[in-house]
């Protein structure tokens, strides 16, 4: 006899018509076979009906070939009542299977195997989370993929059925859809969803054209949402709008995860989706004579329409680029981190920066801090509405996989725009290749988000938090401060964006190779930036052009061996270069007035600064924070403050790379995000800090800096009160 299943409500359960089914043959009397362990994720019908029913229908034929059915027993399984709609609490790293190989979807045919998330959140604070549905095999385009999704309306605690987003279709005239990233209007609330829409060609074989009745183009599509993510519009290719070079891009692909919208400066509401793109010198296949390149699609006009800028490369070469993501940075620049094309274990990812939102790049280099074995990663801001210049715009999130292969997920973190990185830390042990991560507001729950590939490919979600993730205190020294033979004393900043006042804070040096540091007993305030004086001493035979570096600790002075959480102990190396022999201007970095540590809380930097800065500086605008219980006088105050924007528009633009910090940020930031929290002053007050020192403007609602006149809209104001009081008393002589 043979039996088989030909259909059942149990995910898994592999049943006629799929390639792997259960069809045993030859099966004799009395002998006992198991098939694949379905299962059943709970649903709202479950719920209402309070209970879910298994059930399986099978077919049992004397032939092999299932040609003489004799029976079609349906085997029905006893009812589950025992559904609680209310999700059991997750505690952080703890992780949910929202796809596995077998699972089938309605509406779709083929064994299921599923691959390479995307996730986003919605204005209203839905979790998007979305793949690739790879019917038959795990293959890439261009197989007749589809992109499915799921949502979670709940912060992540559950999740409703998967949908399908993008159908792909079988031959004849076969077409799929693969590889989704999300980009989010937050200022429209339409979320835009990219993919590639193959037909008879991938990435490895397509050839360069724009024509869609080419069937080895590989073409560019994008859907838009305009109900959260619910529903989707019908898929338009716009592989027309974004090539540079019909004639040689013979390939583009939408790097998968999610893009971004940029928060500041002049192209504040940019929204940007990275590409991949393939060259070759006429069009075709060159397998040793491509490059292998990254560029931005970006759309000004909120999605009606799409440009691509110019593309980037590695080296002489302009090549070596594979899926690559953006971040914005906080001083507005804009990170591109790309996923080397040549994997294996020894390689690292691919760095390079653009100052005008993404349209050229600058030169690429290889960040060896960030091994990459060929795989692709996520970038992000950890806190993405942080004002523009915040120590906390710097912090940024990176999930991958470990450097030596497609295993061992992991999670880094930057305090200081990526300069330099921490310690990662694990969210999966064994397999595990592409990863996506979110920062989630609080209606989504709050924390982050974070979307990977486990064992098997299994589509797997888990929720992470800023404690979690051991985001403490860490030093946001650059790696270019400069120093001279005779200093002594530079300051240090020490970013804290966490809840926690540590007191008693010392810094010494350990091992140390070049100099030596160390610091009094200082506070380092919550939610603040504080500069700590640190002593150091430069060794004699230090010359001009040396960089010098020093492993030190920062810890509580306590001696209490019962560590509570107020104390802190952590370690890092700084690098100081020397620029002169003796102390000049341009150079040095000098120390506070009087040792006294202060906070920066709006561009988290050393408020001495270098010439050239401060040159950069004359014509950026000034940031004026409102007091909140004071608010009567915030008109006017920020209608100077948008004119001022208008002027750091322009001179923004003609900056280099430099890491300078631009003042600017609104009043509905400030209220609404904590970590500045402690930057607004006592009542009746504004605070503005600078780079070239604090300064403190009451009642007037600006700062007083060279070149700018602030006693015109006084005298002009007590000028109108002298007309007013004129005009009163001659009515009064009137009568």
């Amino acid at each position: 006899m043979t039996v088989w299943p030909t259909n059942s409500n149990l995910t898994a359960v592999a049943v006629e018509g799929n390639n792997g089914n259960c069809r045993w043959r030859n099966l004799q009397p009395g002998k006992t076979v198991s098939c694949t362990q379905g299962f059943h994720i709970t649903e709202d019908s479950d719920i209402k009906e309070k209970g879910f029913t298994p059930s399986t229908d099978w077919k049992i034929s004397k032939d092999a070939n299932g040609n003489e059915v004799i029976s079609t027993p349906k085997l029905i399984g006893d009812k589950v009542t025992n559904i609680n709609p209310v999700p059991r609490p997750r505690k952080d790293g703890d992780p949910i299977r929202l796809a596995t190989i077998g699972q089938t979807v309605e509406g779709l045919t083929g064994k299921p195997y599923y691959r390479i998330p995307a996730i986003a959140e919605a204005n209203n604070g839905w979790i998007l989370t979305a793949w690739d549905y790879r019917p038959n095999s795990a293959y890439d385009a261009p197989n007749p993929n589809s992109i499915v999704q799921r949502i979670s309306k709940d912060g992540g605690k559950t999740f409703e059925k998967i949908q399908i987003v993008a159908k792909g279709k079988e031959n004849p005239n076969k077409y799929g859809f693969s590889d989704p990233s999300y980009v989010v209007d937050q200022e429209t609330g339409n979320i835009f969803l990219f993919f590639v829409k193959s037909y008879d060609g991938g990435v490895w074989d397509s050839t360069a054209s724009t024509n869609q009745s080419d069937r080895h183009i590989l073409d560019a599509a994008v859907t838009c949402s305009k109900d959260n993510g619910l529903t989707w519009s019908e898929p338009k290719v716009i592989t027309k709008d974004i090539t540079k070079y019909p004639k040689n891009e013979r390939a583009r692909f939408a790097t998968s995860g999610h893009g971004i919208q940029l928060k500041y400066g002049k192209y504040k509401g940019r929204l940007i989706q990275q590409y991949a793109i393939v060259n070759s010198s006429n069009g075709s296949v060159q397998r040793n004579n491509e490059k292998w390149q990254a560029v931005s699609v970006y759309s000004d006009d909120h999605g009606v329409t799409w440009k691509a800028g110019n593309p980037v490369g590695l080296g002489k070469e302009q090549s070596h680029m594979d899926e690559n993501k953006v971040v914005e940075l906080s001083d507005g620049r804009i990170m591109l981190n790309s996923r080397p094309h040549e994997g294996g274990a020894n390689n690292h990812r691919i760095i390079a920066f653009s100052n005008d939102g993404g349209e050229t790049y600058g030169k690429a280099y290889k960040d060896e801090t960030l091994p990459d074995p060929g795989n692709n990663a996520q970038i992000t801001r950890a806190f993405p509405d942080a004002p523009i210049g915040s120590d906390a715009a710097k912090i940024l999130l990176y999930s991958s996989s470990s450097g030596s292969g497609r295993a061992n997920g992991l999670i880094r973190v930057s305090y200081n725009d990526g300069e330099s990185w921490t310690e990662e830390k694990g969210f999966k042990n064994g397999a595990m290749a592409y990863s996506t991560i979110q920062a989630l507001s609080q209606k989504a729950g709050g924390g982050y988000g974070l979307l990977y590939e486990g064992d098997n490919n299994d589509i797997m979600y888990t929720r992470i938090s800023a404690e979690w993730l051991s985001i403490r205190p860490n030093i946001t020294l650059g790696s270019t401060t400069k120093i001279n033979l005779s200093t002594k004393e530079i300051s240090l900043p020490v970013v804290n964006p966490t809840s926690t006042k540590y007191e008693n804070i010392k810094v010494t040096s350990i091992n140390t190779s070049d100099f030596t540091a160390s610091s009094d007993s200082v506070t380092i305030e919550a939610n603040k930036t504080t500069y700590i004086p640190l002593k150091i001493e430069v060794p004699k035979t230090a010359k001009v052009g040396d960089k010098l570096t020093a492993k030190i600790r920062i810890a509580s002075a306590n001696k209490n061996q019962d560590r509570s959480n107020t104390e802190l102990s952590f370690e890092t190396t700084i690098t100081l270069n020397v620029a002169s022999e003796t102390k000049n201007s341009s150079t040095q970095t000098d120390p506070l007035p009087n040792n006294q540590s202060h906070t920066d809380t709006q561009t988290g930097k050393d408020p001495d600064t270098t010439q050239s800065e401060k040159e950069i500086n004359k014509n950026i605008s000034p940031n004026i924070i409102p007091n909140k219980n004071n608010n009567k006088q915030n008109s006017s105050t920020f209608n100077i403050n948008k004119e001022y924007s208008q002027n750091y528009r322009k001179d923004y633009s003609n900056t280099d790379n430099s890491r300078t910090n631009y003042h600017y940020s609104s009043k509905a930031k400030h209220d609404n995000y904590n970590v500045d929290n402690n930057s607004i002053d006592n009542e009746n007050n504004y605070k503005h800090y600078s780079k070239s020192g604090n300064a403190l403007a009451k009642n007037r609602g600006m700062m007083q800096k060279t070149g700018i006149n602030t006693t015109i809209p006084y005298a002009l104001m007590i000028l109108l009160i002298a007309i007013s009081a004129a005009l009163m008393k001659l009515k009064n002589m009137q009568y």
